[in-house]
């Protein structure tokens, strides 16, 4: 008897952790910030390494490909497996945009090419060159709060539109 009233609660409570589990999953940082660090480093890496045509590009250790495309000027990330979520490359696009000193009005577009979803940064012309002429500065650990609430704050102003 006590066996099945032990089963009975146990069938009543798990859905209960894993709800709980799936919240905390849901809300925590889309990325460490290990991993933005490391995207400040390929960008500023990038700029140096393009090649004739004003291209370049380079893969993260979390298998995230930045390139740099400075004939329009343009900044496109994506998952080399295709699976960048709308939100993580929204984010990844701002934050990258907070990166650039002063901070230019970027247009994101969420697009999928090559059965890759890639998420495209469009720069205005006069924001592109001050990419080109400034050195990307690559934050510190305490330097990363207020970069990541102002890539989070400029989220809530992108528009996700169908791929």
């Amino acid at each position: 008897m006590l066996v099945w009233i032990l089963a009975g609660l146990a069938v009543a409570i798990v859905p209960f952790i894993l709800v709980a589990l799936n919240a905390q999953r849901k809300y925590r940082p889309l990325f460490d910030d290990a991993h933005l660090v490391e995207v400040a480093e390929l960008l500023a890496r990038l700029k140096g390494e393009a090649d004739a045509d004003g291209v370049a590009s380079v893969i993260s250790s979390h298998d995230l490909a930045i390139t740099w495309d400075a004939s329009r000027p343009e900044i496109a990330l994506s998952h080399r497996d295709g699976k960048l979520h709308q939100a993580a490359g929204a984010f990844l696009a701002r934050f990258t945009v907070a990166l650039i000193s002063p901070p230019p009005e970027a247009e994101v577009a969420f697009t999928r090419a090559h059965g890759r979803y890639v998420v495209r940064l469009a720069l205005p012309p006069e924001a592109g060159a001050a990419f080109r002429a400034a050195p990307v500065t690559v934050p510190a650990l305490a330097d990363l709060p207020p970069l990541r609430a102002r890539a989070a704050d400029a989220m809530r102003t992108t528009r996700f539109e169908p791929a």
